[in-house]
């Protein structure tokens, strides 16, 4: 069936929309030519409903048959001898004007199809134009992209080189901290050595601050005196200033005295029972300690008190295990 190519007015979403419709489909008088760009109204093909238009194409008026063969001649009767006429102007007038109805009547068609061809052109130009600009976008973003990973990268091998120096400098700073201990420690074991080889010896943490006797009293009446030689043996005896306090605790204490009593006494739990312990004489424990200068590394003045009174406790539960022992 002909078409012919529009273009729509209305409905406003499809405004300026090139399509085909029927030439039944269109809403004019058909029997005047009708020239491109001509408003007329015709049917949507889908809904129906009909909108304006404005034709792409001439629209050639409709030709009324029953008049066109009421005014045709009849035609000529020839013999198979006769000849047909070499042009058309020999040809009977009946016969030209059958052969220019026909003629008229196939125009439109061949323009219709010229004219979709040309739309068909038009669109595929347009669909090449936008492949082209999609293409050019594409490599945009390609670029963008490239640089992008680029710059990433580039970034990424900054703070790994930043963090491998960092990390290579803490390296350094505790292999140098290593060294100057190192050399600290046996620059004092050089020290050690030769005061040792020229009879002398090395002060540790711990001390004595007075010769001679010791004598702790209490109320004006003496209890216990203990010799220096005694002190200087328990000294030289002890690695640590926890056992020089056990072996002067055990020295003044007697172990009857330890195993019933701790620093601070009170009631003390054990896998035995609850057992009340007495409080040991403090003047005694602060005589025998105010002959001695005893400290503990790196620990303040509470944390003197506190590593003194553990140490007495702990000479106090060694007591009573060992007196335990004994009654088995």
């Amino acid at each position: 069936m002909a078409e012919i190519g529009v273009r729509w007015l209305e409905p406003e979403r499809d405004v300026g929309k090139r399509t085909f419709v029927k030439l039944t489909d269109l809403i004019c008088d058909r029997s005047k030519d009708l020239p491109s760009g001509t408003v007329v109204k015709a049917k949507w093909r889908s809904t129906g409903r009909v909108y304006k238009a404005t034709l792409l194409n001439n629209l050639i008026a409709k030709i009324n048959r029953k008049q066109s063969s009421s005014q045709r001649q009849p035609a000529v009767l020839r013999t198979p001898n006769e000849s047909k006429p070499d042009s058309d102007d020999d040809m009977p007038l009946a016969y030209q004007s059958v052969t220019a109805e026909k003629v008229q009547h196939e125009c439109p068609h061949v323009k219709e199809l010229k004219d979709k061809i040309v739309m068909l052109e038009e669109t595929v130009a347009s669909m090449a134009t936008e492949l082209k600009a999609m293409r050019k976008d594409n490599q945009e973003l390609k670029n963008t992209l490239s640089e992008v990973n680029t710059n990433n990268t580039q970034q990424f091998l900054t703070i790994l080189e930043a963090i491998t120096q960092s990390h290579d400098t803490a390296r350094e700073t505790q292999n140098l901290m290593k060294s100057r201990v190192a050399a600290e420690e046996k620059a004092q074991e050089e020290q050690r050595n030769l005061l040792n080889n020229n009879g002398k010896r090395i002060q540790p943490a711990f001390g004595l601050v007075e010769n001679g006797l010791v004598t702790c009293h209490k109320n004006g009446r003496k209890l216990i005196s203990v010799e220096r030689e005694i002190y200087r043996r328990m000294f030289d005896d002890s690695k640590t200033g926890t056992s020089f306090l056990r072996k002067l605790m055990k020295c003044t204490f007697s172990e009857e005295e330890l195993a019933e009593s701790n620093f601070s006494g009170g009631s003390v739990i054990s896998a035995i029972g609850t057992t009340v312990k007495k409080c040991l004489d403090r003047d005694r424990i602060m005589a025998i300690l105010g002959q001695v200068e005893l400290e503990f590394p790196n620990s303040t003045k509470a944390a003197n008190f506190t590593r003194m009174r553990d140490a007495i406790n702990q000479e106090c539960r060694r007591v009573v295990q060992h007196v335990r022992q004994d009654a088995v």
